[in-house]
């Protein structure tokens, strides 16, 4: 005996195929204007390199957010699915509308696609997550942060973290700061 077929939901399928539609195209406007944006940081490198880099800070630890948020709200719908697949013993549970047909699993097939939803939840959730704790991390790395008068009064001695600031990393600096007896460096040419 053969099990039961549910039948798809073409209304859902719509909806859903357009949501996968306007989510390609807000995709590709984001990547569009965050390609213009990178290139007017390049532009601006050369005469703001502390404002390029608080952005590109930002940029980072707004994309770490963005991970965070899209990996935790997977990881939910991921377990929540599974769970209601091993709470009714079948998949899909019951009540749950399918975009195509579907065969009805019960038993130890459909408590194996939970564990599968679980692990590959689980996966996905600590995967996102570092993602996310790594780009904040390089969004904190030293050589993107100004460090400061009072930090390079001090010798550029950092206040905390472990990498050292090196006033001769950041010539710019030296130089417009340089006493007038100092001699300057020369232009490379």
């Amino acid at each position: 005996m053969s099990d039961p077929i549910i039948a798809a939901d073409l209304r859902l399928r719509r909806r859903v195929l357009l949501s996968i539609v306007l989510m390609t195209v807000g995709g590709g406007l984001v990547l569009w204007r965050l390609d213009a944006y990178l290139d007017a940081l390049v532009i601006l490198k050369k005469t703001d390199p502390h404002g390029v880099a608080q952005h590109v800070s930002r940029l980072l630890l707004l994309l770490a957010a963005c991970t965070a948020l899209l990996t935790v709200s997977l990881a939910g719908v991921l377990s929540y699915m599974a769970l209601q697949v091993l709470s009714s013993g079948q998949y899909p549970p019951p009540g749950m509308r399918v975009i195509r047909d579907t065969q009805l699993r019960t038993g130890s097939r459909a408590t194996a696609l939970a564990q599968v939803g679980l692990v590959l939840a689980v996966v996905i959730l600590l995967c996102g997550l570092g993602a996310s704790v790594l780009l904040m991390r390089v969004s904190q790395d030293p050589r993107l942060q100004y460090p400061g008068p009072v930090q390079e009064a001090a010798g550029g001695a950092r206040l905390s973290g472990s990498l050292p600031y090196t006033p001769t990393s950041r010539p710019h600096l030296r130089s417009s700061r340089a006493s007038p007896g100092a001699a300057r460096p020369q232009p490379r040419g």
